[in-house]
């Protein structure tokens, strides 16, 4: 095989990626094709010719690994909103955007993603090959938080953002998309959904937020009566959780 090294742009992206999650997973992570890889056109594949050498990777896998705080959903969607010029493209969770349209499909927009492995593992991020991009230093845009009630689009009361937001990725934990409410759909059963779908899951989880704070509320309420808290606690942690 040739010499062959990492587009400076992947290493800047690593290394971000790394210092907001230390004690993250690594296991899919990886820049280099395997065999499978250099039987076929990839940017994992040391195409880029960079006289006098060595030739230059234009792609990096990043492990998904959300329990260590390294949420792929996460980064990618961060990405996508970038519009980062560097950007060729970016695959996760059977998704991929491109910084060009494809199919009919406008630039920064996700699609479906059809290759054989729908990268739910990892993330795969290509940069552009022309040097000036993908040697790059300039820090990248990213984030390992989920988006903030600023970013939420979605016709949705402003009051319930940060509840939804908050409790969907800390208890519930899902990550399905990556959207600004991604964090609230299991989409093991379906790759992509319509808005009317996203608006029901919504609708959904604000009566899940409650049920749950009621829930608690009662357990607390118990509590209170046998002198554990006072009601006026429960009270303030309820219009705190909700609100």
């Amino acid at each position: 095989m040739v010499a062959w090294r990492v587009a400076d742009s992947l290493g800047v992206l690593l290394k971000q990626i790394n210092q907001l999650a230390p004690g993250r997973s690594k296991v899919s992570d990886g820049s280099i094709g395997d065999a499978a890889h250099q039987s076929r056109e990839s940017d994992h594949n040391p195409w880029v010719l960079d006289p006098p050498g060595p030739n230059v990777v234009t792609a990096r896998d990043f492990t998904h690994d959300p329990k260590n705080g390294a949420d792929m959903a996460v980064v990618s969607e961060a990405l996508r909103r970038s519009k980062d010029p560097r950007i060729k493209y970016c695959i996760f969770n059977g998704r991929i955007f491109s910084s060009y349209p494809v199919g009919g499909v406008p630039a920064w927009t996700w699609r479906k993603y059809t290759g054989s492995n729908p990268h739910k593992t990892h993330m795969h991020l290509s940069v552009l090959p022309e040097k000036r991009l993908y040697d790059n230093l300039n820090p990248w845009q990213i984030t390992l938080s989920p988006p903030r009630e600023k970013d939420v689009n979605m016709a949705i009361p402003e009051k319930y953002h940060d509840t939804l937001i908050d409790l969907a990725y800390a208890v519930q934990h899902r990550n399905s998309h990556g959207s600004a409410l991604g964090f609230l759909i299991d989409d093991a059963r379906k790759d992509i959904i319509t808005r009317d779908e996203l608006n029901a899951a919504v609708d959904e989880a604000v009566k899940k937020a409650v049920n749950e704070a009621k829930a608690w509320a009662n357990t607390k309420i118990a509590a209170a009566a046998a002198g554990g808290v006072s009601v006026a606690a429960v009270i303030e942690e309820i219009v705190r959780r909700l609100s």
